[in-house]
């Protein structure tokens, strides 16, 4: 059963997951079977940092070399976020449209009942 509680990820959280060097947390959310949520702004991070990550060059460099669709099929990104909750409107956490991890979401989200780990 999926709990009530819903808690929006920040990129680094899936970021770490990823590589495989923090995963303590993101485990521990997921066997309390909390809502997980993301939205456009995590996924674009996620996707920088990992894709840079693996490709070992910067995006930019990745992107001018039409590398980037290999490193897609060759790893899996989207399993990890299967399980999660996508959101797909900035305001349902705030509307500035700044990262989601900023500060001045926290009273947003805590009327909306999200929980930002800051």
């Amino acid at each position: 059963m999926v709990s009530s509680v819903k808690i929006f990820l920040d990129s680094s959280i899936l970021v770490e997951y990823r590589k495989g060097t923090k995963t303590e947390l993101l485990d521990a959310l997921t066997d309390r079977h909390f809502t997980l949520c993301f939205n456009q702004i995590v996924l674009s991070e996620y996707l920088f940092v990992v894709l840079a990550h693996y490709g070992q060059k910067s995006l930019r460099t990745l992107k001018m070399a039409f590398y980037i669709p290999e490193l897609l099929d060759a790893h899996d990104f989207e399993s990890l976020l299967k399980p999660l909750h996508f959101l797909d409107r900035i305001d349902q956490i705030g509307s500035r449209g700044n990262t989601p991890s900023d500060a001045h979401l926290q009273p947003v989200a805590q009327r909306r009942n999200y929980f930002l780990p800051l």
